[in-house]
Order: C-alpha cells, then sequence, then structure tokens
C-alpha cells in the first residue's frame, strides 16, 4: 500500500458521514495555512439542495473557456478523492495529484497534533484544496457546498459571489424540518457586499431577501423556462453567474460543455446513472424518463439514512418496473423494506445482487435509469466500463 492509499484509508477511518458542523476546526487550520494568494482570488460559493455541483461545473467550463485558471471543489467523488479538487484553463485541466494530497493531509494532521484538534473527512479535505488553489495562483476558484451552508467548512472561504440554487427537504437531521429552515442554512454562505444569484421558488424569495438585506445586499434571481431541463436550469444560472462577473456567453454556446459524471450519463444505448438522491432529484429524473420512447425500468438502491417512501412516490409512475439492488452498501435500506413499498405503485418489482448487476443491464432492452444512490452509482459506473 503505498501513501496514497494509505492517506486515504485513514481517511476512511474517519468516515466520509463523521458530520461535525461547526468552523472551529477549519478556522483553526486556515488560520495556519500560510495563505500567499487566496485573498486575491476570486471566490464563488455555491449552495442548495440539488443542481450545486452541476452549476459549478458548468461555470468552470465557461470560465476556463475564457483563459481564466480556475480552481473546482465539489463533492462527493464517483471514483478517486482527487476527482473532488481540480484546476483547469483553456488548455488542459488537472487533478491534484496524489503526492500533493499526501504531502498535505500530513501538514493537517501535523496541525491536528499541534492545535488539539480533530478535523472532520471533510474538513481535512476542503483544507487541503484551499491549501493546493493558494499555491497554484488560481484566477477564481469555485466552491461547492458540502452540508447546508452556514456551519460547512467551505463557509471558512471569503466569497465574492453566493449561487442559491435551490431548496428541497433533505438532510433534514442536520439542515431543520422545514424548508425555511434549510434555507437559513443555506444562505449562511452569505457576507456583505457580495453579489447573489439564485433560481430558488417564488415562495421562498421573500424570506431570502430578509435574509439578504441583513447583510446590506440584494438578490438577483433567476426565471427559469418552465419547460426546461433539470440541466438546462443549471447552465442557465451559470451563465447567470458568469455574466455577474462581467464575461458574456450565448445559451448555444454552452450545448458543448460536458456534464459532470454521474448526472444522466449514458454508459450504454440503454443504461443511463443519475445521481437522484432526494424527492428533488427523483423529479428530476421522472422528467427526463418521460422524454423516452419505450419501457422504462429503474434500478434502485438507497442509504438507510434517507426518506425512501416520498423518493418511491416521486419515480414510480414513470417506470415500468424496479429492480433493487441487494448488497451495494452497508449502510443501505432493506431491499425487503423498499420491495413492500414499491409494490404499492408497481406490479413488477424485482432483487438483484450487485455482483449480478452487469449481467443484468447487459441483456435488457428497455431503457434502465440507475439511481437514489451516489454509492450505487459509482460501483455501477465501474462495473460497467
Amino acid at each position: 500500500m503505498d501513501d496514497f492509499d494509505k492517506a486515504v484509508e485513514e481517511l476512511n477511518l474517519i468516515g466520509e458521514q463523521s458530520i461535525k458542523p461547526g468552523l472551529e476546526r477549519i478556522q483553526t487550520a486556515f488560520d495556519q495555512m500560510n495563505l500567499r494568494n487566496h485573498f486575491e482570488t476570486v471566490h464563488v460559493h455555491i449552495a442548495g439542495t440539488n443542481g450545486k455541483g452541476s452549476t459549478a461545473h458548468y461555470l468552470y467550463q465557461m470560465l476556463r473557456s475564457k483563459g481564466q485558471k480556475v480552481g473546482l471543489y465539489t463533492s462527493p467523488h464517483l471514483d478517486s478523492i482527487i476527482e473532488r479538487i481540480r484546476i483547469g484553463d483553456k488548455e488542459e485541466q488537472i487533478y491534484i495529484s496524489p503526492e500533493t494530497f499526501v504531502k498535505y493531509f500530513r501538514f493537517f494532521k501535523n496541525v491536528e497534533n499541534l492545535k488539539n484538534i480533530k478535523l472532520s473527512y471533510f474538513e481535512i479535505v476542503t483544507a487541503i484544496a484551499i491549501k493546493w488553489f493558494d499555491e497554484q495562483k488560481i484566477d477564481t476558484c469555485i466552491w461547492e457546498v458540502g452540508l447546508g451552508g452556514r456551519l460547512d467548512a467551505t463557509n471558512v472561504i471569503c466569497s465574492s459571489y453566493a449561487v442559491i440554487t435551490n431548496i428541497g427537504l433533505d438532510h433534514q437531521e442536520y439542515l431543520g424540518e422545514t424548508k425555511k429552515d434549510i434555507l437559513h442554512e443555506k444562505a449562511g454562505i452569505l457576507k456583505k457586499d457580495q453579489k447573489v444569484v439564485s433560481m430558488l421558488e417564488a415562495k421562498l424569495r421573500p424570506e431570502l431577501d430578509k435574509i439578504a438585506k441583513k447583510k446590506d445586499i440584494k438578490v438577483q434571481y433567476i426565471d427559469l423556462p418552465p419547460t426546461a431541463s433539470f440541466d438546462t436550469n443549471n447552465k442557465i444560472l451559470a451563465k447567470s453567474v458568469f455574466e455577474n462577473m462581467g464575461f458574456s456567453i450565448g445559451l448555444n454556446d454552452c450545448q458543448s460543455f460536458s456534464p459532470l459524471q454521474g448526472r444522466m450519463e449514458w454508459l450504454m444505448s440503454n443504461v443511463c446513472v443519475d445521481a437522484a438522491h432526494n424527492v428533488d432529484g427523483m423529479k428530476a429524473l421522472a422528467i427526463e424518463m418521460k422524454k423516452m420512447k419505450g419501457d422504462v425500468s429503474l434500478v434502485l438502491g438507497i442509504l438507510e439514512r434517507k426518506s425512501y417512501k416520498p423518493m418511491i412516490e416521486a419515480i414510480a409512475p414513470f417506470v415500468s418496473e424496479v429492480c433493487l439492488v441487494r448488497g451495494f452498501s452497508e449502510d443501505q435500506h432493506s431491499v425487503r423494506k423498499l420491495e413492500d413499498e414499491c409494490l404499492k405503485y408497481l406490479s413488477k418489482v424485482s432483487i438483484m445482487d450487485m455482483k449480478n448487476l452487469r449481467h443484468y443491464l447487459s441483456i435488457q432492452k428497455k431503457y434502465n435509469f440507475v439511481a437514489g444512490s451516489l454509492v450505487l452509482i459509482s460501483k455501477v459506473r465501474r462495473l460497467m466500463k
């Protein structure tokens, strides 16, 4: 096992789900970084329930097309942790190297010992990104919030632009029970003198305006075409941020930009993986399913911390059958529990072991959409390669 694998193993022992809200630890790490270029860099901070990763990815490509050197920090990853931290310009894109990742991982483990703190998985990776981007002298950095916003590790950044994509009911155990509660957590990224852009639903806008007014800033709202796809909406939002930064681009010029991996990604002519893992994500996926000419099958797995009933209710009417995947994660919902719920809407529900899924997908004639969990789609992507 090399040093990079050891670092990743140590992070995995901490646990990606070891969520510890609060900025005290990351601020302590930040203060030890001896940053040289960070405060001259333009920072864009993106929060929201769905679409923040795709919006960040499209803005990243737009800025690169204008010759900017751009840092992009997103989460979670599908294959390797280094996917979360990348830099691109007009000519090329690079990910943080395993060697650099290890160097800064060790740096922050020393900070932990020096300052008697214990950083979470996400805090360590965020700190590594801040340190590497500073070293690389970036023009613009784009930061996708991990969870919420107010107490997320990325909120240690002093950003010039804030983006709120939308608000849905997800991670309620951390962010609050209502959309208004969740909005307050996500709008915690707003800071004085920022430019703020959002595609928030109309009924939540007055609440966001109240929050912004306390910071003496205004929110620019984007009204989206009613028939546009979720992906197009993300492009429109990214384009609006891009234009607020002083650039211009036509929506047609954005068509060549690649979507984020795992978002409506076709692995075969009839197999598509999508990162939908909450109710709003399932609703967006259902819209895409309706465009298919022919039967649609859903290959589904849901992690235990997710509310599975509303997710199944949102998607089941749009599929002819569901295949539930067993054995993709130790933290997944019982397939029998999911089966009982699916049978309320469908007569064709099957259960498939993860190890047999490649064969199952390869012989199917109908369209197969794999969704419900990023862990599941990550494993399916590797299976189908």
